[in-house]
């Protein structure tokens, strides 16, 4: 509750962001899973940004 704006990247083991602010590259923790067991891949992060950047969900609607 001391920290509303606060954002954790979870299941990045890194992130780099450009000095201009034009891209940030992620790096995805091995032992990054999900609830089954599987891991997370490049292809499922990919994915949720691309549904989540062409569905425009409210929440995310303003960073597209």
């Amino acid at each position: 509750m001391d920290e509303p704006f606060t954002l954790y990247g979870l299941i990045a083991e890194s992130i780099k962001v450009d000095p201009g602010g034009l891209w940030v590259e992620f790096t995805i923790r091995k032992e990054a899973k999900f609830s089954d067991g599987t891991p997370v891949t490049l292809e499922e992060v990919l994915w949720s940004y691309e549904t989540l950047g062409t569905k425009r969900h409210p929440r995310y609607a303003s960073a597209w």
